[in-house]
């Protein structure tokens, strides 16, 4: 390793799946997209939100070297859930601005268009890969990119991404 600071690469599982969903119809492809970052060296940080079945998908996100942070999604009285996935974003990025050369961002969240104007304020560059990403990420990104369908799971959505079922009941229906 040279003395050269890594590169933050901060991933928005939700919006990345959920822009890819519609898109696509298919599951990102995260060995893909992170296998594009590595001659960054990365320190890799992966959010989503805790829904008590994600075990598997975070030790997956772990092999490819991420640290993952899932938040319990606070449910309010009418039924609306929010996890509040970008906060946590914004304050690791924050918290990486003097430490890191720029920041590669997965998301389209126009939230964390102020995470982005600071690293651009500290000279650093900012990358922002997604789908239907927000006017205020592309105005204040160095670069963006929107994500390719080479990019996404060459099959449909499968039963296990389907959050507010439970997948025994889904694969007695079918």
């Amino acid at each position: 390793m040279t003395g050269t600071p890594a590169s933050l690469v901060l991933i928005d599982l939700n919006s990345l799946f959920h822009s890819c969903k519609r898109t696509f119809n298919r599951r990102p492809n995260y060995s893909v997209l992170l296998e594009a970052v590595k001659c960054f060296n990365p320190t890799l940080i992966a959010f989503g939100v805790e829904t008590g079945r994600e075990h598997y998908f975070r030790k997956y996100l772990q092999d490819l070297g991420c640290l993952t942070i899932f938040r319990r999604p606070k449910v309010y009285e009418n039924g609306t859930r929010t996890a509040s996935v970008d906060v946590n974003i914004a304050i690791e990025g924050m918290r990486g601005v003097h430490d890191h050369n720029g920041l590669i961002l997965f998301s389209n969240d126009h939230n964390l268009a102020p995470l982005v104007t600071e690293y651009r304020n500290n000279q650093k560059f900012v990358f922002t890969v997604g789908l239907e990403i927000s006017k205020e990420l592309r105005e204040r990104s160095t670069k963006f990119t929107e994500i390719t369908i080479d990019a996404v799971d060459q099959t449909t959505v499968g039963l296990e991404l389907l959050p507010d079922q439970s997948r025994d009941a889904l694969r007695t229906e079918c």
